[in-house]
């Protein structure tokens, strides 16, 4: 049965810490570096949010490789 593509995933091939990032990106077809780069404006106006969210994220989201 095919998974949803719905569905969020961390990369495990782009990944710099955990893959959040990458996946986030490839699912909605954005550059990696620009979901990086939001996610760096937002943690350092907002760090805990943003380190609450990312962990959320982490693990909620599943590891797999993307091509």
């Amino acid at each position: 049965m095919a998974k949803s593509s719905s569905t969020y995933y961390r990369d495990a091939l782009d990944k710099k810490i955990s893959g959040v990032c990458a996946g986030f990106a490839k699912h909605h077809h954005l550059p990696t570096w620009l979901v990086r780069l939001a996610v760096i404006i937002i943690f350092l106006n907002a760090p805990i949010i943003m380190a609450a969210v990312y962990l959320v994220c982490h693990l909620l989201f599943e590891e797999q490789i993307m091509i």
